[in-house]
Parts: structure tokens; C-alpha cells; sequence
């Protein structure tokens, strides 16, 4: 069975470090901004994708338990708030949650699937 983990290095190449190991495919890793943390996806339950966070050196705490896909994390720019797909209401979304994974709230409600969410800056003028 195929399996993918999360690995870090440093920028030169150097420092190869894997940060995941057991059975699951494991992808769209997010660090938080303070480098301690790293959200990502995994199957490694064996049924569905949910979401994973990390510390660097490998203790794994599942924040997300739905009987579905959430995928796709990402922190926001001070660490409090994860967006993530879900298709917890039928078709992909975006929604939010906090760091733990507590408080999900859809910021999205299309007809067609909504996918890769990100932070961002935005100016109004």
C-alpha cells in the first residue's frame, strides 16, 4: 500500500528529517507561523482524510473527526485559526476552525466545490 509522509529539511537540502511515519498517506502539510506546528492530512485511520497537527518532533494529535474529507489546512498568520476543505455539508467547502480544531464554522456555502483556501492580506481603498 502506498504511503506518503511529511519530511523537513533545510533550505540547502541538508537536514532531511521525516516528521510522520505509520500506514496512511499524509499531504498538504501548513507550518504555523512560530515553526512549532505543522497541519496536514492523513488517512491514517484507515477510512477518511482528516486533519493532523504535528509538532517537529513527531507528536501527532488528529483536530479533526468527521465522517468525511477535511483536507487541505492551513494557519492562519497568528496561529489561532486553521481554514480547511470539508464536505461535511455535501460539497466541498471552506471552513475554520480553531488551532485545536474546536469551533468549525463554514465560510462558504456554493453550489460547486470550493478548494485551497489561504491567508491573505487584503487593502480596501
Amino acid at each position: 500500500k502506498m504511503q506518503h509522509h511529511i519530511w523537513t529539511m533545510d533550505t540547502d537540502g541538508k537536514n532531511l528529517k521525516r516528521i510522520t511515519s505509520g500506514k496512511g498517506f499524509e499531504t498538504h502539510p501548513s507550518f504555523s507561523p512560530d515553526q512549532k506546528y505543522i497541519s496536514f492530512t492523513s488517512n491514517r485511520n484507515g477510512t477518511d482524510y482528516e486533519i493532523y497537527t504535528t509538532t517537529l518532533a513527531g507528536e501527532v494529535q488528529q483536530i479533526t473527526h468527521n465522517p468525511g474529507l477535511d483536507t487541505n489546512p492551513c494557519f492562519s498568520s497568528d496561529g489561532q485559526k486553521i481554514v480547511f476543505v470539508s464536505n461535511r455539508s455535501g460539497t466541498q467547502q471552506i471552513w475554520m476552525m480553531d488551532q485545536d480544531g474546536s469551533n468549525p464554522v463554514a465560510l462558504t456555502e456554493a453550489e460547486t466545490p470550493s478548494v485551497d483556501p489561504a491567508w491573505g492580506a487584503w487593502e480596501l481603498k
